[in-house]
């Protein structure tokens, strides 16, 4: 079964969003304390490891994201929640893939450059993970059904434009890395091992756009 290869066109889009939002936003420093929001788009490419029954669940199987997260930033100081839901797909004439997730993580993260309206910052995630696949024969409309949850670790490393009326646009590149141990993917229904086991790590790369509410300024 052929699998989708990375798609340049939406992280080539998500890159000139970021381009043209920073270009035209006027220039304004971060304040010392305050609340930053956003809502979160992305792709996620995640690295199989093996393969699922009679299909090959190839490694760079493309996910798009999309979600929301929120930071509290003290100084350099930033302490970080977010949630988004992964949803990706393969499919050929005779057989169809798809992959679903949800994401949650608590950061704690460090603002590594700052320059008036711009900052370099990085950030260790801890999360959980809820994964299903979805495997379809179209010939005969057998499905297959199974799931998986683990634990994560998300590092990251981002940088933030600050503009006016306090509106802020981000990019993101984080590695997920399922730490739980729980491989293996059970059927749903029974809760039996499939015989498909694989962590959930992945490449993201996302794109934030919110604002941010100041409780100091400099």
């Amino acid at each position: 079964m052929a699998g989708i290869h990375f798609n340049k066109t939406k992280t080539c889009a998500l890159v000139f969003l970021f381009l043209l939002a920073t270009s035209i936003v006027a220039q304004a420093q971060f304040a010392k304390k305050g609340l930053r929001l956003g809502a979160i788009v992305g792709t996620s490419i995640n690295n199989f490891s093996s393969t699922f029954g009679s299909t090959a669940v190839q490694p760079n199987f493309n996910a798009f994201a999309l979600g929301a997260g929120a930071n509290y930033l003290s100084n350099r100081l930033i302490l970080g929640g977010e949630f988004y839901q992964l949803n990706g797909n393969q499919s050929s004439a005779t057989e169809s893939i798809q992959f679903i997730g949800a994401v949650t993580t608590v950061s704690f993260g460090y603002c590594l450059l700052e320059r008036k309206n711009t900052r370099l910052e990085t950030s260790l995630g801890f999360g959980f993970s809820n994964n299903q696949i979805i495997s379809q024969d179209k010939q005969n409309t057998r499905f297959q059904n199974v799931i998986n949850n683990q634990l994560l670790l998300n590092p990251s490393l981002s940088i933030y434009q600050k503009g006016a009326n306090n509106l802020c646009f981000g990019l993101r590149l984080i590695y997920s890395v399922g730490t739980g141990g729980e491989s293996a993917w059970k059927y749903q229904s029974s809760e039996l091992e499939s015989g498909f086991k694989s962590n959930v790590n992945a490449f993201s790369f996302q794109l934030s756009i919110g604002g941010i509410v100041e409780f100091a300024k400099k």
